[in-house]
């Protein structure tokens, strides 16, 4: 299980290293946009694979048995009301654009 955290942690750096690098960079010659729809597509999949890679180190920590009374599917939402609250929120954000 060590191995597949490993990895996802390498995958989850180089996410954030290509949205800060590539999508700046990233230009398409033969689009007539001003916007670059291109950039946003490109940005929205490395944030969507970083986020799944993220959830896969979450729930491998959390293993599969109850710490201290808590479910552990529990464990890698978080404690608190607010990641409660926002992780709906940012579903939404994510699948409405």
């Amino acid at each position: 299980m060590r191995s597949v955290v490993q990895w996802c942690e390498r995958i989850i750096e180089a996410c954030w290293l290509l949205a800060l690098t590539a999508v700046p960079l990233f230009f398409n010659p033969l689009s007539n946009n001003t916007y670059e729809p291109e950039k946003a597509v490109l940005l929205r999949a490395l944030s969507l694979v970083g986020i799944l890679a993220w959830t896969i180190v979450r729930v491998a920590r959390a293993g599969g048995t109850a710490r201290g009374g808590v479910h552990p599917g529990r464990l890698w939402l978080g404690r608190g009301a607010l990641s409660s609250q926002a992780l709906p929120v940012a579903l939404v954000g994510v699948f409405a654009s």
